[in-house]
């Protein structure tokens, strides 16, 4: 055991305000007299109250040693002794030599010597000259007790903290100027140091607040004083919040009863708000938070009631009710969806952003938390995403514990940034560095930030698709010296930092019912800020006039379910509004405007399901007439289309007999018709960005899928567009490039891969199996709401990625290239789920090779010579094939029952099936006059074309096929498959020159 580490017999700052051990004898031995009682020897100074004690009252501290009045002199007490009335108690502090226990760190009796910026530590026994202002001035000689080993000699040129200073261990060190020294902090560790690491002022309001995951059913905080001595002075706050506001703890938790707003004290423990009440929302907690050692404290809720206890502890130290009847808090009575933390010199500790990204959300410049910078291989960085259209700033720290010096960081929607400095609060504020960037912040999009620090030398790099880019580079000494930053924000911003923001939390797309598709249309979305980023107020609460709480005035039912969204309550307002808080104390609200976007999907899709259209389109693509969804065929199973929540209106009523996908078929639209041959038929609702003709849907390996890497490719490189094409499940897309037939050496390419963060290289040689060659963090690289375009190049040895001809995404080269292979095919695969492409097909005839008899790559039906592509009705193949190919066509992809038309290279037949499941039913066959319709060395052509119920099948000129059916024809997809054998063919265009076949 290290000297002086029995916290039981020593004290952990100079004056003995933490100390809570039970030593009652003074110095010269004299026993202490009891603080309080009948009979005292001693009259206590009646001045004295219960708060100035550790212990929390006079009673709990006995006639132990204490400083209720922060006596120079350290410890002492009043004695049994009639002729001594007061006198000190010999405690000496505690020596903790590995690394400091506490945040100020005065128990520090280790050999750390050197400052924040690598300087040696002067020697404490010699004095030494010090400019205080413009007045040079001798160094203060300690007393030996104000250090652990009790002797400024032995102290050496340790780092000590023989002040108390709230910063923590420091020494004096070579200053700018010859025998002048300089005051600077070290940087010696935390004993016990945790994850997840924060640590809070106390701030008038919850200027930062976290999203927390509403199936949590508690939360175990761990808490620690920074400085011992404030053991009774200060109180740590919980906020546990409904709604996503940075408000007060009283506007949240009791003026809007959404939340719960609890405190942890040495004196008090329990519910703040709702409804304040000292008698009976309190216990007595003495002792519950300390500075030498963590309290891991359990608060959990149900049904309105939330309990707080010791964690691993089986006894409550409080339990109430916090749910209030017709409020918000009834709403959510088992969770909660964000929390707030605050707290005058308090650390902070959770698991929760081990479990997930957490994402803050600021409103000020409160600067609330402080967060350890992360270090590595002596430099440091932030890591931080940021979702704002207002200025942000992060403020640089080299100690938590005082708020001077600091740097800040600014950044402006406009785009410009400037780093400060400020050394105390009486200097003025300098200003090390402005420049303008083309990177303008915007709330809609998450924007990947580092701020890395190497010595003195400062970079702020904004990351893209296509790597880092510097915004800002300066120089400065004192960079070298910050430990810890903060965040705040003019208006309402989103961070996240040291991790990537999951699908789950990116912004909001323009579809319904987060945008607004008319004038007059209700806004039903979630946006809860107005059109400057000021948060909205709750509609139920007394900031909004009690004309505008009418239930039946809100499309969500209640006033009470409308929460703080934006609405249009207010018949003459001319767009969705809400009443906002103008600062993050605010107790009043004022009415303002929302910026609601407008729908992109009124004419067009944005998802690839197209469940966010909205339009009024109601004539299917090959001319039928949709039906209401009210009336939808009495077809077994079907009837589930009638739920509300599956039409972007909200109500089955409302879509009419509009173009809809209820069913999130991968086609998309699709309607009833009123032509009871044709059932259901899909609508022309094209992709916004890219003609729908050229869009091809995949899933699943597609390992006998293969097409040719043209000559081209290798220096112009493969254009690919790429889609996650169902939003609730995306997937990666992996492009394989082989050899040439007879050699096994591959490349696979994954892009997407981890959750959609990282582009992943495999290479297989003739002589091994794939081996990972390269990883390269790519965030969010495939959208679900737009297209990812890349630019593949894939020259001998060498795979590149670009995002436009100039934009160099990814690159490897083989280490000896000439030594690598040629790819000479490559195909498209997915893990699991459907994804979409699109490459081109105007300029270039694509040969595939199918091996396969399965279907997992779904063709559109086009036509360049087609004028009618609503409803086209032509699909001209040139085949060369050993097997028999079959030709899926294809009404719905996810659907079970499709038709295949059969060319028969063996048999010389053509034969029309109905497919359902894995069973075929013929349809019709015929005899072909032709002797073999396929060759496998030679170009056939086969063209099928249908009109109604008719369907005519071709070789060259020659009429193979010529059916009338029962029913229309009505497809928009196909594929190729067969199942021995191979087919190599193209679709509506003629295959390339003979040096392929």
């Amino acid at each position: 055991q290290q000297a002086g580490s029995d916290f039981t017999r020593c004290k952990f700052s100079q004056l003995g305000g933490d100390y809570v051990g039970t030593i009652a004898v003074t110095k010269s031995g004299i026993r202490c007299q009891m603080w309080t009682g009948i009979e005292q020897i001693h009259k206590v100074d009646e001045r004295i109250r219960d708060i100035d004690f550790p212990d929390g009252s006079k009673s709990l501290a006995k006639n132990y040693c204490r400083n209720p009045t922060n006596d120079s002199r350290g410890l002492w007490c009043y004695t049994i002794e009639k002729s001594v009335e007061i006198e000190e108690c010999d405690i000496p502090l505690c020596n903790y030599q590995e690394n400091r226990v506490t945040g100020t760190g005065v128990e520090y009796g280790g050999k750390f010597k050197t400052s924040l910026s690598q300087k040696e530590c002067k020697f404490w026994k010699t004095r030494h000259t010090i400019e205080e202002g413009d007045i040079a001035t001798q160094t203060k000689r300690f007393p030996n007790t104000n250090f652990p080993e009790q002797s400024r000699e032995r102290a050496k040129n340790y780092c000590r903290n023989p002040d108390g200073d709230n910063g923590g261990p420091w020494c004096y060190v070579d200053g700018v100027y010859e025998n002048i020294v300089n005051k600077e902090y070290c940087d010696v560790p935390l004993a016990d140091d945790r994850d997840c690491l924060v640590y809070t002022r106390s701030i008038d309001s919850y200027s930062t607040i976290t999203k927390l995951d509403y199936s949590n059913q508690n939360i175990t905080v761990w808490i620690k004083l920074w400085n011992p001595t404030f053991n009774y002075k200060t109180m740590a706050t919980l906020l546990l919040s409904h709604v996503p506001v940075p408000a007060t703890g009283k506007v949240i938790a009791e003026l809007w009863k959404a939340g719960a707003e609890i405190a942890f004290s040495n004196t008090l423990t329990g519910l703040i708000y709702p409804g304040l009440n000292l008698h009976t929302n309190f216990k007595h907690t003495p002792h519950l938070i300390t500075g030498e050692n963590w309290t891991a404290i359990t608060i959990s809720w149900s049904l309105g009631y939330v309990t707080i206890s010791l964690a691993n502890s089986t006894e409550i130290i409080y339990a109430g009710e916090y749910a209030v009847k017709d409020s918000l808090s009834t709403l959510y009575p088992d969770g909660f969806l964000y929390y707030g933390l605050a707290g005058e010199g308090i650390l902070w500790s959770t698991d929760l952003c081990l479990e997930t990204c957490e994402i803050h959300t600021t409103f000020g410049y409160r600067y609330l938390r402080t967060w350890p910078i992360h270090s590595s291989y002596k430099s440091y960085s932030i890591n931080f995403f940021l979702r704002s259209s207002f200025a942000i700033s992060i403020q640089l720290y080299q100690t938590p514990g005082v708020q001077f010096p600091y740097f800040e960081i600014k950044m402006t929607q406009k785009g410009l940034i400037t780093i400060i400095y400020q050394e105390t609060s009486e200097l003025p504020i300098h200003e090390i560095k402005n420049v303008e960037s083309s990177e303008v912040l915007d709330y809609w999009t998450w924007e990947d930030f580092t701020i890395s620090i190497f010595g003195s030398d400062l970079y702020i790099l904004v990351h893209k698709y296509y790597g880092g880019v510097e915004l800002l580079h300066v120089k400065y000494d004192l960079f070298k010296t910050v430990r810890w930053f903060s965040i705040g924000s003019e208006r309402i911003a989103h961070w996240t930092l040291y991790c990537t923001p999951e699908n789950k939390d990116l912004s909001e797309e323009t579809s319904p019912p987060n945008c607004i598709a008319s004038k007059e249309e209700k806004y039903e979305g979630a946006q809860w800020f107005t059109k400057n980023f000021f948060p909205c107020a709750l509609w139920s609460s007394d900031m909004v006039p009690n004309d505008q709480k009418e239930d039946h005035l809100f499309p969500d039912g209640s006033v009470f379910n409308a929460t703080n969204k934006c609405r249009k309550i207010n018949f003459d307002a001319k767009t969705p509004y809400c009443y906002a808080l103008w600062d993050s104390t605010a107790t009043t609200a004022y009415k303002s405007d929302c910026l609601i976007p407008a729908c992109r999907s009124a004419s067009c899709r944005v998802v690839g399901t197209a469940n966010d259209y909205i339009g009024t389109l109601s004539e299917t693509r090959s001319g039928r007439r949709c039906a209401l969804w009210l009336n939808q065929p009495g077809k077994k199973g079907e009837k589930k289309y009638l739920n509300d929540t599956l039409y972007p209106e909200q109500s089955v009523k409302d879509a009419s007999n509009y173009c809809r996908n209820p069913s999130q078929s991968a086609a998309g639209t699709w309607c009833y018709t009123t032509d009871p041959l044709v059932t259901r038929d899909l609508c022309q609702v094209k992709d916004c960005d890219l003609p729908g003709e050229y869009i091809f849907l995949i899933k699943g390996d597609n390992i006998g899928r293969r097409m040719y890497i043209l000559p081209k490719y290798r220096v112009k490189g493969i254009k690919i567009n790429v889609k996650i094409w169902i939003p609730d499940d995306p997937d990666l897309i992996k492009i394989v490039f082989d050899a040439d037939d007879g050699l096994n050496s591959s490349y696979k390419l994954i892009i997407g891969a981890e959750n959609n963060s990282k582009i992943l290289l495999y290479y297989k040689s003739e002589e091994k199996d794939y081996e990972l060659v390269k990883e390269q963090i790519s965030v969010h690289i495939l959208f679900i709401a737009r297209w990812s375009q890349f630019i593949i190049k894939i020259p001998r040895g060498k795979v590149q990625i670009y995002r436009d001809a100039t934009s160099l995404l990814f690159e490897w080269e083989h280490e000896d290239p000439l030594k690598s292979f040629l790819p000479i095919y490559y195909y498209f695969s997915t893990e699991k789920n459907l994804m979409a492409l699109s490459y081109d097909c105007v300029s270039t005839c694509h040969v595939e090779i199918t091996t396969t008899n399965k279907i997992e790559k779904f063709f559109p039906i086009f036509s360049e010579d087609d004028t009618n592509y609503m409803h086209p009705q032509k699909l001209e193949f040139m085949i060369i094939s050993n097997g028999d190919v079959q030709i899926p066509l294809i009404l719905f992809p996810e659907d079970f029952e499709y038709y295949v038309l059969k060319i028969g290279q063996s048999t010389s037949t053509i034969t029309l099936f109905n497919s359902y499941m894995t069973f075929l039913f013929q349809i019709v066959e015929k005899k072909s006059p032709v002797e073999q319709l396929l060759s496998e060395k030679e170009w056939s052509n086969i063209t099928i074309s249908w009109v109604n119920r008719t369907m005519q099948v071709f070789w060259n000129t020659i009429k193979l096929l010529d059916y009338e059916h029962t029913h229309p024809f009505v497809f928009y997809f196909f594929s190729v498959k067969l199942r021995t054998g191979f087919a190599k063919w193209t679709v509506n265009c003629l295959p390339p020159g003979k040096s392929i076949i």
